[in-house]
Formats: structure tokens, sequence, C-alpha cells
């Protein structure tokens, strides 16, 4: 895959273009591209040269390297782009945080990035609200997100229209997407809408009452929901003593919930007071 412009250290960042060898000692041709950046094509005619690549006994590769296209040139070595992704850790991005007003969030991204909030993906299903994320054009991605197994997989951002419920497109952009193996997931973004911006799936939990208040010892029932089918965390309520002191944050582990009834039994808790 062609590299950012602005990879590698190098004005025009080079890479190969064909098959690999699959076994020892076997050699593909293919050719050399350099990224230019006034050029849509990564690939332009006027800037390749022909390749040849052999597969080692150790399952390195050796290529023949011709001379760059100028000292602003360069070769590029692959790497895992799940090391190298920008995090995204902007609680505005969450489809739960709804703008309300005329100030848009717009992204201006350009690589590698990963989400570190919410469930650390796109949802894939258009935000619920008008406003969601934060932006005027919230953006969720088409086509599902690949498997460890699948790699790296291209598919389609939809920015939705500033209308309630719309799955139509103020616009799209084709990105490429991996899985990062533990939940997360990397996407190599272009942005290049005004009031768009990537969103971040996650789910809002509602309680009733939303503040449990309970003795030592003593059970509190309450009710959830939540807004995703990936259940319920008690670390998600706001949890206090009868008398409003906040508990401490250690305490929770010293809580059992009933899966069915959602009933919170509070015990053996040192009063730091």
């Amino acid at each position: 895959l062609p590299p950012d412009s602005s990879g590698c250290g190098v004005k025009y960042p080079g890479w190969y273009d064909g098959e690999m060898p699959t076994h020892t000692s076997q050699q593909m041709e293919g050719r050399y591209c350099f990224v230019i950046p006034q050029h849509k094509d990564p690939c332009h005619t006027a800037y390749t040269e022909e390749a040849r690549v052999r597969m080692c006994e150790d399952g390195s590769f050796v290529y023949h390297w011709p001379q760059v296209i100028n000292d602003n040139g360069g070769y590029c070595v692959d790497s895992d782009v799940c090391e190298a992704v920008k995090p995204l850790a902007e609680d505005w991005r969450s489809i739960h945080h709804v703008t309300e007003g005329t100030t848009y969030h717009s992204d201006r991204l350009k690589g590698w990035f990963s989400f570190t909030t919410g469930y650390r993906m796109m949802p894939e299903a258009p935000p619920p609200y008008r406003g969601s994320c934060g932006t005027r054009y919230p953006g969720y991605l088409k086509g599902g997100h690949p498997t460890p197994a699948e790699g790296m997989v291209q598919r389609e951002v939809c920015f939705r229209r500033d209308e309630e419920r719309s799955e139509s497109c103020q616009g799209s952009e084709e990105i490429m997407v991996q899985s990062c193996g533990d939940g997360s997931y990397a996407y190599r973004f272009r942005s290049a809408i005004s009031e768009a911006a990537y969103c971040v799936d996650g789910k809002m939990v509602t309680c009733s009452p939303p503040v449990v208040r309970a003795k030592y010892g003593a059970n509190a029932a309450i009710t959830c929901t939540t807004s995703s089918n990936q259940g319920f965390d008690s670390s998600e309520v706001e949890w206090t003593k009868l008398d409003d002191v906040n508990l401490p944050d250690a305490s929770l582990n010293k809580m059992t919930i009933s899966e069915d009834k959602l009933v919170v039994k509070i015990s053996d808790i040192t009063d730091p007071y």
C-alpha cells in the first residue's frame, strides 16, 4: 500500500507495487512507485522504476533498488500499523455526545489513528442523534470491521447528513482498517469534509435511581438500562452511602450484583472518615 505523502521521513516516499515471493529463492518483478503530493495517483507512471524482489531462507526479502528519483526520495520499510497509530481520545467523539448550537468539530486528520475511548471502534450504523459526536456530519463505518485473520481491508466512511435518522451521506471516504487483536482497530483517515468528524461507538447507561444509597450490609434495588448489548458495568453507576459521602473507589470490589435483578449488596466497607 502507498504510504502517506509525509511518511518515511522523506518528501517523496517510495513503495513496492507488485506480488511478493512466497517461497525461498523465488523472484518476483514489480515496480517501485513514489508518492508525489501534487499527483493523486500514488503510482504515477512518470515516477516509477522497475523492481525485483527475492525471498531469503529466513523469510526476509532482498530488493534490487535503482537510484531514487532525486535527493528528496527514499524507499520505505513496512511496519505494524497498530504500533504506529496516533490516539484519538476526545470525549466528544462519542455517538452519545450531542452538540447543540452552530459550533461543530471538524476533523483534519491524515494518517493512521485509533480510538482510546468507548468501545475503541467506529459505529457501524448512523449515529442516533442530530449533532452526535460533536459535529454536523458524524462519520460511521460501512461494511463492518475486519477480524484479525482478515488483516487490512478497505472500507467506506459515511458522513451522515444533518437530518434526524438519515442514512444518506453528506460525503464519503475510502479508508483502510485493520484489527489490532486487542479489541481496538487502526484506521487510515484522510479527512477532507468541513464540519465532519469520525465517531467512536459506546454505550450510555441509565439507572433509576441514578444515585444508589444503601447502608452497609443492606441491599439496594436498582433498574439499569443500556444502549448497548454489551452489558451493564457496575463501575459506571455513582455509588454513595446513605449520608451522601462518596465511597472510595476500592469499595467497588466489595459489592455484589445480582445479574437477573440488579440488586446491589454493599458490605465490609471501611469508613475512611
